[in-house]
């Protein structure tokens, strides 16, 4: 955003955060940025972001306390804190590939949030495991909170990615933000 509103000062911007995968232009807005296995295939999508896999992730004194699962089945014995999607209002069925099937499961844990940043601050003080995202824990990751298991299992790789409809991709003030990310990828 920094590079972005030096690029461009007088573009407007309107940000709005939320987890509902919902119609972004009937809702006025020109973009939203998105995991891309979200995006329906009708828009046009810019990476954001380098490529992340999902995993499930644990403090070191969760995994010294308890062991690590060495295979998803093992989540079982676990503590999980329990996903609900905003946009559903269900719970989030971790996923995972084993011998080259796709498997879901439904955590089990006492605790259900519908937000990432809390629940990775409930993993980083050892109280259970989670699903996320090696994107969205990175900072965890990078500081020793949490540590990842089972990405041998991960169902794959993902990325951010910018969204638009085909319409809306000529507008200067778009094109603009385009740009500039595509930029700020190449650095």
């Amino acid at each position: 955003m920094p590079a972005f509103r030096k690029a461009c000062p007088n573009v407007k911007i309107d940000i709005t955060v939320s987890n509902l995968h919902g119609d972004i232009v009937a809702s006025g807005y020109d973009a939203g940025i998105m995991i891309g296995s979200y995006i329906a295939k009708e828009m046009i999508a810019v990476r954001l972001s380098p490529s992340f896999k999902w995993a499930v992730f644990g403090s070191p004194e969760y995994f010294r306390e308890n062991g690590r699962p060495m295979a998803p089945s093992d989540l079982i014995k676990h503590q999980c804190v329990r996903f609900r999607r905003p946009e559903k209002g269900d719970i989030y069925r971790w996923e995972f590939i084993e011998n080259g099937q796709n498997v879901s499961m439904e955590p089990n844990g006492p605790i259900t949030v519908n937000d990432g940043e809390l629940m990775r601050k409930i993993a980083s003080q050892g109280l259970s495991l989670i699903y996320s995202s090696t994107f969205h824990a990175s900072r965890e990751l990078a500081n020793g909170q949490l540590e990842p298991v089972l990405l041998d299992y991960s169902p794959g790789t993902d990325g951010l990615f910018l969204y638009f409809t085909k319409t809306k991709q000529h507008q200067p003030k778009l094109r603009a933000f385009i740009d500039t990310c595509s930029q700020l990828r190449r650095l």
